[in-house]
């Protein structure tokens, strides 16, 4: 019996301060080693639980009991639950309706410092006592960022009352019109939805993001016109990839619209052709892959910009008649270097293609950032394979 024991942790003459110091060193991507270091102290494991719990992804799947843990964790243990300062909940068709709703309606009002929370999957559940476990009076966190795509709306309304402090709100398969009162989120400074005509009106807005299919032929950006006294980052993320369209179109409404830009970005993050056609270099001016530097250099104050994409293979430099292919990396950067160049308060550009082959959607993207550093404007240059959107938008900061 007595080897069958779980061991304390030894306590070693080390300062709360070091420990601190050598878990933040770790990360909270290498939790196995934060892990690890739980077993080696009590300081330590005081330190390094902090970070496991800061951010807590829970993805809930039948045949699997990863919500039922965490539940266990936080309400068992009350030190764990002031840690959790983000929660990402993906919740599927094997939640149960009684148990795990009932587990997470006790484990979230122990959360009181949660500041971003993140809702989503599949809600089978259509009456309103099915969602009171995040709606409840019960939780006092107040949070600063919201995702949702799993409550219903009409069961948030006395939410949006008592969350008056989200700055940044994400409804990421909403299409409007915009859920909520004008008197209610008046902290509001960053959204996320699925179609510019769910964007409000009267709102001084200075983040967007948008989720849509552009179409050329209907891509109409005016709506975006109210915004252009306050709106400084602007994201536009084509979500299907199943029809051409013209990034220098788009971008060219956008420099009329909202010329005050500062951060700027274009993705397209789901691929649904059964067929790569690039657009061969020598097409004129105005087909779907074509865009000129020029249209970057409209935006006289951006400073990042960002384009991750598919259908597009080539950038196209009009006045040199110059064309840069985007599955080569030395193209990538040289044109990078190009818009750096023309654009003086660019700090940052990362140009990216989508290299993965349908229908099993397997390989690498091709990725180029570059970076203005220093005083005497050094570029430093990053090639990879992984496309990381929330690392180089400036949405979420």
């Amino acid at each position: 019996m007595t080897g069958s024991r779980r061991k304390k942790p030894i306590q070693l003459p080390f300062p709360p301060e070091l420990c601190a110091l050598i878990c933040e060193e770790v990360g909270t991507e290498r939790k196995r080693d934060l892990l690890a270091l739980c077993r080696v102290s009590q300081l330590f494991r005081d330190e390094a639980q902090r970070l496991i719990f800061r951010t807590v992804v829970v993805t809930q799947r039948q045949n699997s009991s990863p919500l039922e843990s965490w539940c266990y964790a936080v309400t068992r243990r009350p030190q764990l639950a002031p840690r959790v300062y983000s929660l990402r909940l993906t919740l599927d068709h094997g939640l149960d309706l009684t148990s795990d709703l009932d587990k997470l309606a006790r484990a979230l009002p122990k959360c009181v410092n949660l500041k971003e929370l993140s809702v989503g999957g599949r809600n089978w559940f259509s009456h309103e006592s099915h969602q009171g476990w995040a709606l409840s009076n019960k939780c006092t966190f107040r949070l600063d960022k919201f995702t949702n795509s799993y409550f219903k709306n009409k069961f948030l309304s006395q939410f949006w009352n008592t969350q008056s402090e989200i700055r940044l709100l994400s409804l990421p398969v909403f299409t409007g019109p915009f859920p909520c009162h004008s008197d209610q989120l008046p902290n509001l400074i960053g959204l996320e939805v699925a179609n510019i005509q769910a964007l409000p009106t009267g709102r001084p807005l200075e983040r967007i993001q948008l989720l849509t299919q552009w179409n050329p032929a209907m891509t109409n950006l005016s709506a975006l016109v109210q915004y252009s006294s306050t709106l400084t980052t602007l994201n536009l993320v084509e979500y299907h990839g199943s029809t051409a369209f013209s990034m220098h179109r788009i971008l060219a409404q956008v420099a009329v619209t909202v010329p005050n830009l500062v951060h700027l970005g274009f993705a397209e993050l789901r691929r649904q052709r059964t067929a790569y056609a690039p657009v061969k270099p020598e097409q004129p001016q105005g087909m779907p892959d074509a865009i000129s530097v020029p249209i970057l250099v409209r935006f006289q104050r951006l400073e990042t910009f960002f384009c991750h994409l598919y259908n597009i293979s080539h950038f196209i430099d009009v006045p040199a008649r110059k064309a840069y292919s985007l599955d080569e990396p030395q193209d990538q950067e040289a044109f990078g270097r190009l818009t750096m160049a023309a654009c003086g308060k660019l700090r940052r550009i990362t140009v990216a293609l989508d290299m993965r082959t349908p229908p099993e959607f397997k390989g690498d993207d091709l990725v180029c950032t570059l970076t203005r550093t220093g005083r005497d404007g050094d570029v430093h240059v990053e090639h990879g394979t992984r496309f990381d959107m929330d690392k180089v938008s400036m949405f979420w900061v």
